[in-house]
């Protein structure tokens, strides 16, 4: 589980169309270039967490390609010239058993919920990945306008797909998440009628 938060808190990823392409076409050109795999993302306004595989070992070239590209590109866009990552590098959590790896997405899919900002995770306006992405199906994630040399290296289109993690059935996974996901969410609701 990768996570990473703005500098002092800022809301510098809040939702809008723009971040939201923005954010999401980084991500799918740093896992593209650096083979790791996605299974889930969620972009609050503050930070965001991955769950991810590093199957070649190049979590670093993933993150340092996302993290430089969305820092430099949505500074450009707001304005700004500070950095836009807290100090220190991104947080890397090893989730070891299958059982971590379920927990970890959703977690990662009901933060918008659990911080009481949508009644369910399909209302988030930011990013936020769906269990039944998780089967693989690759669609292309257009270049933004933004930021990116139309002259430059990086390609107009970019290919993301979510999957679940090697060697696990992608639609009993995608069920169990979308499950869990479920009853947390009535989970965060029933405690918010009762407060």
């Amino acid at each position: 589980m990768v996570t990473r938060r703005c500098a002092q808190r800022q809301f510098l990823l809040r939702p809008s169309p723009e971040v939201n392409a923005f954010f999401e076409f980084c991500l799918a050109y740093a896992a593209k270039q650096s083979g790791v795999l996605i299974h889930g993302y969620c972009v609050m306004s503050n930070h965001y967490h991955l769950v991810v595989t590093d199957v070649e070992g190049r979590l670093p070239v993933f993150a340092h390609l996302l993290n430089s590209f969305v820092g430099r590109g949505l500074n450009a866009m707001h304005g700004r010239w500070e950095s836009f990552w807290a100090p220190g590098s991104y947080s890397a959590v090893k989730l070891v058993e299958e059982s971590d790896v379920l927990a970890k997405l959703v977690y990662t899919l009901h933060n918008p919920v659990e911080a009481g900002l949508v009644e369910s995770s399909t209302l988030w306006p930011g990013l936020c990945s769906r269990p039944e992405e998780m089967l693989g199906q690759e669609r292309e994630v257009q270049r933004p306008e933004h930021f990116f040399s139309k002259r430059g290296k990086v390609p107009s289109s970019v290919g993301l797909s979510l999957v679940p993690p090697p060697g696990i059935d992608a639609e009993g996974f995608a069920v169990g998440v979308s499950a869990l996901l479920e009853m947390a969410e009535e989970q965060r609701r029933a405690k918010a009628r009762a407060k």
